[in-house]
């Protein structure tokens, strides 16, 4: 049975925070200051944004560079599963939806009408664009996606939240619904007995967004920083950074889109890899210097 649900969590939660500081860094989760630059303008990886906006100027190509925006991306590896009805495969997808903070004042008669900032008893409130964290979490039989593949629903809904800033105004969040999926299959290599090829591919599905939108309009309704979280029982992964001699062939053949899969965990470990947008080395850490969650001074380190 498929399972869709926290099952994963468990298994790949060692990697949430080496993704955290690499992903989420800068961007508007748990800021230093609101005022400070990054988080008032800034360049996001992993952009997965509505297809008929992306395609606007044409095809984007197929490549590995996660700064450029798509609709699409996609992970190839190579993986070794032993045999048994237990092999499972748990993927952990996350992302952050955009979130607008809109600071009103409150005017005659009531009416609200939105500022820059606001201040209230000495604390400055500004107006900006925050985002929301989101994961998918996905448990499903090996075997599932040798035969039939796997294919589920990732987006995130709407939401609006009001708060209020006493008699002068109010802060208003509002967020865009995400339409999105996430397809697996794994394909046996052929002449290596037990090797698969497995591919997670990504897709905004949302078609409502037009090639005429601006990239405002279109961020609100696209996937940022999308990376994703590989672990299992009966799996071992192989690097495709340094792939071991029999593994070269089905390495080459992998085809990565915008994003590329790299071992996460202890230093020498299979069991996990990473997917992410920006260029990483095999086993990427953060800094020991960078305590508690704030995401900032968290930079990767290679092991």
């Amino acid at each position: 049975m498929t399972e869709f649900g926290d099952e994963a969590g468990a298994d790949l939660a060692p990697l949430r925070a080496v993704a955290d500081a690499l992903l989420y860094e800068g961007y508007q989760l748990h800021p230093c200051r609101e005022s400070s630059p990054r988080n008032v303008a800034r360049r996001q990886s992993g952009v997965l944004a509505p297809r008929p906006w992306v395609e606007r100027d044409g095809p984007v190509a197929a490549v590995v560079a996660g700064s450029v925006e798509s609709w699409r991306q996609q992970t190839e590896c190579v993986v070794e599963a032993r045999e048994g009805d237990d092999v499972t495969l748990r993927a952990r997808i996350r992302f952050l939806q955009a979130q607008g903070k809109s600071v009103e004042q409150r005017g005659p008669g009531g009416r609200y009408t939105g500022v820059e900032s606001l201040d209230v008893g000495g604390t400055r409130h500004l107006s900006f664009d925050e985002a929301v964290p989101h994961e998918a979490d996905l448990v499903v039989p090996f075997g599932e996606l040798v035969e039939d593949g796997f294919t589920a629903g990732i987006g995130a809904p709407s939401g609006e939240e009001t708060s209020s800033l006493g008699a002068v105004g109010r802060v208003v969040r509002r967020r865009w619904p995400l339409e999105a999926v996430a397809r697996l299959r794994a394909e046996p290599v052929e002449g290596q007995d037990g090797v698969y090829r497995l591919r997670v591919r990504i897709e905004n599905t949302n078609t409502t967004i037009g090639p005429g939108a601006s990239r405002a309009v279109a961020l609100r309704q696209a996937l940022i920083a999308t990376h994703t979280l590989l672990g299992g029982r009966g799996l071992r992964f192989v690097s495709l950074l340094k792939p071991p001699e029999w593994a070269r062939r089905p390495v080459a053949a992998c085809q990565n889109i915008h994003t590329f899969p790299v071992l996460a965990g202890p230093y020498g470990s299979r069991e996990h890899l990473l997917s992410a947008p920006i260029p990483l080395y095999d086993y990427p850490r953060t800094t020991p210097c960078s305590g508690g969650d704030r995401r900032d001074a968290t930079e990767p380190l290679p092991a």
